[in-house]
């Protein structure tokens, strides 16, 4: 769970989209062809189970965690680290799924984190 409070997804927002990212989706929507990072079997897959492609969707997110003093005598948990990572793998998660919903996707397959 996130340590800051969030407002309720909203499916239209482009809020965390940035502006090149829009572009990109505005470009994608304009074109009949999509791009990909698929390999030729998961792209496989997708076509089996019934999808249609739309285009290929990120999110990213880029923290600076700062310092966080430890006793490396010991075995223990970065709490500092940990929750940076965290609150990074879901903000970028969520400006993927803003993306995928410009793109007037039911969901997303093949991500990588």
């Amino acid at each position: 769970m996130s340590s800051q409070s969030q407002e309720p997804y909203d499916a239209t927002s482009t809020a965390g989209i940035p502006e090149h990212g829009r572009e990109r989706l505005e470009r994608m929507r304009e074109r009949s062809f999509f791009t990909s990072d698929l390999s030729v079997n998961e792209f496989l897959l997708v076509k089996g189970a019934g999808f249609e492609p739309l285009g290929l969707v990120l999110g990213t997110s880029i923290y600076h965690v700062g310092f966080q003093a430890g006793n490396w005598t010991k075995n223990q948990e970065m709490d500092v680290l940990t929750t940076a990572m965290y609150d990074a793998r879901e903000l970028a998660m969520t400006r993927m799924e803003e993306e995928a919903d410009q793109l007037g996707a039911d969901g997303v397959v093949g991500v990588r984190l």
